[in-house]
């Protein structure tokens, strides 16, 4: 019977491994936690390509040495200083050449000096009618308004006539004039515009009434840059 047991015993299988679990961690064996690293930068847009360039300093119009040849006409009245006032007329057409000197100043006085040269023509209503050709010498200044352009502007000139202007006295006379102009840049190199320009027209005592002629003009044109 005992050999029976033990055989039996033998016989029965043997019991599965028991599985060991780990050792608790300590606080010292712990893993540290991520520290975040710095945010990403936001991408940044792209610059626009393509779309038109901002009038400012770079531009050719505003660079020291630029020189500027344009043509502009227009068409104003006036009257003769004589005892009568006599009403008159007076067409003008010029064309320019202008030298730049570059950005001056600081601030809302940002803007560039321009000595300008005109030869014109000129038409005065009278009787008889006289025209005549001469020069301008001007001093402008502008202001930098990205593509708007104001300016004053400020000189003389001598003009030359077929007839005795105003009827009666000479055919040389002076021109001192005084306006302002506004120039809208449409490409780099390409601006147009308009003029108020203040006019007057005497002989400078050369006759004893030397009445002389006050006119308002308004002129057009267009300017290139090089």
């Amino acid at each position: 019977m005992l050999t029976s047991l033990l055989i039996t015993l033998t016989l029965l299988p043997a019991p599965p491994p028991v599985a060991l679990l780990p050792a608790p961690a300590t606080l010292g064996s712990l893993p540290e936690p991520a520290t975040p690293g710095p945010a990403a930068a936001a991408p940044q847009p792209a610059a626009a390509s393509g779309g038109p360039a901002q009038a400012g300093p770079s531009f050719p119009a505003w660079r020291a040495g630029t020189v500027e040849i344009g043509g502009l006409g227009g068409y104003g009245t006036g009257k003769v200083y004589d005892p009568q006032r006599t009403p008159t007329s007076v067409a003008l057409l010029a064309g320019r050449v202008a030298v730049h000197f570059g950005p001056l100043a600081g601030g809302w006085l940002r803007g560039n000096v321009a000595i300008v040269l005109e030869g014109v023509a000129m038409t005065i209503d009278q009787e008889p009618r006289a025209r005549g050709g001469g020069l301008n010498l001007l001093f402008r200044y502008t202001w930098a308004a990205d593509r708007w352009r104001p300016s004053f502007f400020a000189g003389a000139g001598a003009l030359f006539t077929d007839e005795p202007v105003p009827p009666g006295e000479t055919e040389r006379n002076y021109m001192p004039q005084a306006g302002i102009g506004l120039q809208y840049l449409v490409g780099e190199r390409v601006a147009v515009g308009g003029e108020y320009r203040f006019h007057h027209i005497s002989n400078n005592g050369q006759t004893e009434s030397n009445p002389g002629i006050n006119s308002h003009l308004l002129l057009f044109g267009v300017s290139w840059f090089r």
